[in-house]
């Protein structure tokens, strides 16, 4: 029964020690990080300080960050997982909230991969990943010029997210202009509007002050007309009129009009308050409008493209850095040359 225990101790020692043994070998495989990795020494010294200036502008004017690695050979892994597994474990792009590639060409199995993070996924799609490659590092890498093959990928890919930035920037000041254009347009409806209650407002003020001054009228020349008739003579027009507008002018200078200016006065405060209630109305409602909006817009500007200032110089070999965590999950492009 000791015997039989002592056997398994050893077994899962055994075991313990392979699994221990797998991953240091695994981790000693894992190049130290710079932006020009060249393991299979294909680049010459100049070349690598062209390249590695190159990138360093090319962070510098997209914010992004990109490693060049070229090896031998990537077996027992494919070209496809071991750029996965540099990428996600230097972290490629940590310092930039995750924009981040990585280019690993493998010269004697002649595959090349180009790793792209999440979160560059809208700014460059697989299938541009893959046309860039295809015209402008497969050429020079068949023809045997490494450092040629790419240079000229940075290049492109300096092309492709300018061009992918300007048509952001112009897409949003056409969104803009648009939501303008409508709030002006809205504005002037409203104010149209406006003008239009405002007129039948006051024309309807006027028709109901003249229809109160000819009641007063009316009045004044039936009460002349009674008065008349009491002292036992018969009315005539002239009568009736004369007296009515004798009792009128009477009635105005004793009263001063203060029914009909009251009436009147009466509707032009409830017209005043009407369009003072819409007023504050519409102002609050522009302004919960204007706070949805900004809330909305908050947070979702790029950074696609753009550039720094000069005292800016910072390296993928930093990312180690605060900023985010860079994710690649298989997007990019490969192929062979």
């Amino acid at each position: 029964m000791n015997h039989l225990l002592w056997r398994r101790l050893l077994l899962t020692c055994a075991c313990v020690a392979l699994l221990l043994h797998s991953l240091g070998s695994r981790a000693a495989d894992l190049p130290t990080l710079d932006t020009v990795v060249d393991q299979a020494e294909v680049l010459s010294v100049e070349a690598k300080a062209d390249l590695r200036a190159k990138l360093a502008s090319f962070e510098r004017d997209h914010q992004l960050a990109m490693v060049v690695v070229l090896m031998p050979s990537t077996a027992p892994d494919t070209v496809e997982e071991r750029a996965r597994q540099l990428a996600n474990a230097w972290q490629i792009g940590r310092s930039f909230q995750g924009r981040g590639m990585l280019l690993l060409v493998a010269v004697k199995d002649r595959r090349y991969r180009l790793e792209v993070s999440n979160a560059l996924a809208d700014a460059l799609t697989d299938e541009e990943a893959k046309n860039l490659l295809a015209e402008h590092l497969r050429p020079g890498l068949r023809a045997g010029n490494a450092d040629l093959a790419v240079g000229q990928l940075l290049d492109a890919l300096a092309a492709h997210f300018t061009a992918r930035h300007t048509e952001m920037v112009v897409s949003t000041a056409e969104a803009s202009s648009a939501v303008a254009k409508d709030e002006v347009a809205g504005e002037d409806a409203e104010s149209a509007k406006t003008r239009s209650y405002a007129i039948w407002i006051i024309l309807g003020t006027m028709v109901v002050g003249l229809i109160l001054v000819g009641l007063a009228i009316w009045a004044c020349v039936a009460l002349a007309r009674w008065l008349i008739a009491r002292t036992g003579r018969k009315p005539q027009p002239w009568m009736a009129w004369g007296g009515g507008a004798a009792i009128l002018s009477v009635t105005a200078i004793a009263t001063g009009w203060i029914p009909l200016l009251g009436v009147v006065l009466t509707m032009v405060l409830m017209a005043t308050t009407w369009f003072g209630m819409r007023a504050l109305i519409s102002m609050v409602t522009n302004g919960q409008a204007s706070s949805s909006d900004d809330d909305s817009s908050f947070g979702s500007s790029t950074r696609t493209g753009g550039s720094v200032s000069s005292g800016s110089t910072s390296s993928s070999s930093d990312d180690s850095g605060s900023g985010g965590s860079s994710d690649y999950d298989g997007r990019g492009a490969s192929d062979s040359y």
